[in-house]
């Protein structure tokens, strides 16, 4: 068994057999990059209505497993990149949440890849922070949801448990590649960084179920 499909299974049995994994999006700010300390510093999830209708409540994101009790260096804290387990890319080292908003410093590997990623993030090719959990708790948005959140609230996440947050390409559009190539004729990165993110770029769109029940794994992606 690979070391990625053990962590597969460590975060299947974090909830009943048979849950589906869905994708979410939601807006938010560029990360920002500091090369001499190799660490991205960004938001990975607010309180704000995503594309798929749901708020989730930060307050109501459990980190103990990820992070460790009280903030302890106890939890998992691995991020990796796009999700993907056999590819580990740095770890946390402060998470927090503030005014709706969950803030993330991530030191990234000294491996050449760390370099790309680091190189990439800077200059707003690769934009994302992700976030994945199971939803714990969940309900339909009441009439004053929508009053405080706006019309396109359909469901509010109250609890969740977070597993993991990753640094991905999404949203990744033509111009980004186009731009990456160019980097990769100057030498600026490597032509494997590009040809990984193409390969994410080209994979298609996932068609979101309506948002009822509980206990999924979500990934609730910035951009």
């Amino acid at each position: 068994m690979t070391y990625s499909q053990l962590l597969e299974r460590r975060h299947a049995g974090l909830a009943p057999d048979g849950i589906d994994t869905i994708t979410k999006r939601a807006q938010i700010a560029t990360p920002v990059v500091d090369f001499d300390q190799r660490l991205i510093k960004g938001i990975v999830s607010c309180e704000s209505v995503d594309m798929q209708g749901d708020v989730v409540i930060q307050k109501g994101i459990d980190t103990s497993y990820f992070a460790g009790p009280d903030e302890s260096d106890l939890g998992v804290r691995t991020v990796y990149f796009d999700h993907d387990y056999s590819r580990p890319i740095g770890k946390n080292v402060r998470l927090s949440v503030n005014g709706g908003q969950m803030f993330a410093t991530t030191y990234i590997t000294k491996l050449p890849e760390g370099d790309d990623i680091l190189t990439l993030v800077d200059e707003g090719i690769i934009r994302g922070l992700s976030i994945g959990f199971r939803v714990l708790e969940a309900r339909n948005a009441s009439h004053m949801d929508q009053k405080s959140y706006g019309e396109g609230c359909q469901r509010v996440i109250e609890k969740a448990l977070m597993l993991e947050y990753s640094i991905t390409p999404q949203p990744c559009n033509p111009d980004a590649i186009l731009t990456m190539a160019t980097m990769v004729s100057q030498k600026r990165i490597k032509p494997q960084t590009l040809a990984m993110v193409k390969s994410w770029a080209a994979k298609p769109e996932i068609v979101i179920p309506t948002p009822t029940k509980v206990g999924k794994t979500v990934y609730l992606m910035s951009s």
